[in-house]
């Protein structure tokens, strides 16, 4: 059987114990490349110089000992595991080692053991990189379009999001750049010659874009790009019009088909911290340019037609919770193996006295803007625990209710006792309630996050990462926050059965999620093929059109009280006929 190859780093004064350790190695099947180092200063040198497989060290050498040796492996390669070798070294001082980070620690006349533990520690590694890979791969395709390898619609809003964090970011330009009559071009065409359009025109534009920053295909037909220190919205129709002038007009085969561009764009102050309100205002500057059939039209920081709907928005919402015009709906969760409703999502609904019901995607900004978010979100909170009350009083037991959480709400510190006078007011176990987060709350700051979470821990409630795949992807909160599942977006659940992306996307999240011990949810789950998908990729949870849409309480009880015959609580088709007609199309 040939010999394991490793690079080890073998931190030894005594030459002797130096070949007894090279010599157990090789009697366990393991062949050292190894480079041998006697005090700190060689060490550093050795750190530096390459990556290493291991690290083998002995307690006391000179002038330095093993503790030191650790401080340095830390700070130079913090992944490269640390195994000390030791004549004498009592069990309290092997205690303190490993809770500072080393792996393990073998007696040298035990060294037998040495070889198990380095297979082991080799191992582990091994799977973080697996780990990593998996992460980094589902961030590859969560964030980058795979045509032109450019960022997607998610990657360009994460950047935009982080220019608009920055302290003091000058004035800047969001431009979306729409390829006119795409669809009839991919008719013409046909999807493979359209596709190496898209190739060109995404090259073309990187090449004349001049001083815009991060190009991004954002659809099919739509790129977006960001403009630093533009000086006013005439310098930005200034660039407008130089930079379309420059995109080609017709293409180069196919008889020379003539193209068309128009752009959307807006202008951003010093001031603006909210990347929904910037996105907003530029898809509105296209939809302008594409109704006027002008080539392009600017949006500024205080366009009149966005800012009266704002003001009126805001205005009324103020209003909107004195007078009641607030109500949840429920949309029902499932356990997919049994087929049993096991909880409910509680989602915000807004029905305006003149008006009438108004898409969340259009207040909840605005909630979230003046700061409304936090008596509101307080409200749901409430609204909710009551709802779940009702449930249990009525013999539905295992009740579960799920709320999301807005950042500003999370950065109040009052959330956790917030949270525990409703529980205790309304007399519901902390168990019955579960509490959503998104990935951009858990990547702001982590002391904070893991403060807040552990004392929403420490109530018993659930914790939930939301719409997870669309926001930051890292191991390090999933490996450190007490969080209990993750819902996989409907984003990419809605594809899965189309589109083997996104089923990859969707599968590499449940492994990761298994491999953290949590549980997962997959939202916007629409057919039974989705279903199917799911349980066969161990996924346990979902929620989706296909299982019940989000209807009033009283339709919600209606529903889950209906027997079947499985029992009352499972999915059936005349359950989900129901749910489906009971929706208010307010979307999931």
């Amino acid at each position: 059987m040939p010999r394991q190859r490793i690079s080890v780093l073998a931190i030894e004064d005594n030459p002797d114990d130096l070949l007894l350790t090279l010599e157990a190695l090789r009697q366990g099947g393991i062949e050292p490349d190894f480079r041998h180092v006697t005090d700190d200063v060689q060490l550093e040198a050795a750190l530096r110089e390459r990556e290493w497989d291991v690290a083998i060290s002995d307690h006391n050498l000179p002038g330095f000992d093993s503790r030191r040796a650790l401080q340095l492996v830390q700070r130079h390669q913090p992944e490269l595991p640390f195994i000390i070798v030791s004549g004498v070294f009592g069990d309290q001082a092997a205690i303190d080692a490993i809770s500072s980070g080393a792996s393990d620690v073998v007696r040298k006349d035990m060294l037998a053991r040495l070889v198990p533990v380095l297979r082991r520690e080799l191992r582990g590694r091994d799977k973080r990189h697996e780990l990593l890979a998996s992460c980094n791969s589902l961030e590859q395709m969560a964030f980058f379009d795979p045509l032109t390898g450019l960022p997607n619609n998610q990657g360009f809003l994460r950047q935009l999001r982080g220019l608009l964090e920055q302290p003091f970011t000058a004035s800047f330009g969001v431009v979306l750049l729409q390829l006119q009559r795409f669809q009839q071009l991919k008719r013409y065409l046909g999807l493979h010659a359209c596709a190496n359009l898209i190739l060109q025109m995404a090259q073309r534009i990187q090449l004349e874009r001049g001083r815009a920053q991060f190009l991004s295909r954002i659809a099919e037909d739509r790129f977006a790009l960001i403009l630093p220190q533009v000086s006013g919205e005439d310098a930005m129709r200034a660039w407008l019009s130089d930079f379309l002038a420059q995109l080609p007009s017709s293409t180069a085969s196919h008889g020379a088909i003539q193209l068309s561009w128009h752009a959307g764009a807006s202008l951003c102050s010093e001031s603006e911290s909210c990347e929904t309100a910037l996105m907003h205002r530029a898809e509105f500057a296209l939809s302008r340019a594409n109704h006027e059939r002008r080539s392009h039209f600017v949006a500024g920081p205080c366009d009149k037609e966005l800012d009266s709907d704002y003001g009126y928005l805001d205005g009324a919402l103020r209003q909107a919770l004195r007078r009641d015009e607030f109500s949840l709906h429920y949309q029902p969760q499932y356990d997919l193996r049994y087929g049993r409703c096991v909880g409910a999502e509680a989602l915000l609904r807004w029905k305006h006295p003149k008006r009438g019901y108004i898409s969340p995607a259009e207040f909840i900004p605005v909630l979230e803007d003046t700061g409304l978010i936090v008596p509101v979100g307080e409200w749901v909170l409430r609204k909710a625990c009551q709802q779940v009350a009702a449930w249990r009083r009525e013999g539905w037991e295992a009740a579960r209710v799920s709320v999301n959480v807005a950042m500003l709400q999370f950065e109040q510190p009052s959330l956790a006792e917030t949270v525990r006078s409703i529980l205790r007011e309304e007399k519901v176990p902390a168990t019955a309630l579960e509490l959503e987060i998104t990935e951009s709350i858990a990547m702001t700051d982590r002391d904070q996050v893991l403060h807040a979470l552990s004392e929403l821990r420490g109530l018993g409630v659930g914790l939930a990462i939301d719409d997870f795949g669309t926001g930051y992807c890292s191991l390090a909160y999933l490996k450190y926050f007490p969080v209990d599942r993750l819902k996989i977006d409907q984003t990419f659940v809605k594809g899965i059965d189309r589109d083997p992306r996104d089923g990859a996307i969707v599968c590499a999240a449940i492994s990761m999620a298994r491999s953290f011990g949590l549980e997962v949810i997959a939202e916007g789950v629409e057919t039974a093929a989705h279903v199917t998908f799911l349980r066969e990729q161990g996924c346990n949870h979902g929620q989706g059109f296909h299982l019940g849409r989000p209807v009033h309480p009283e339709l919600f009880d209606a529903w889950r009280s209906m027997p079947s015959k499985g029992g009352a609580h499972e999915f059936a088709p005349a359950g989900c006929a129901i749910a489906g007609a009971a929706g208010d199309g307010a979307g999931q």
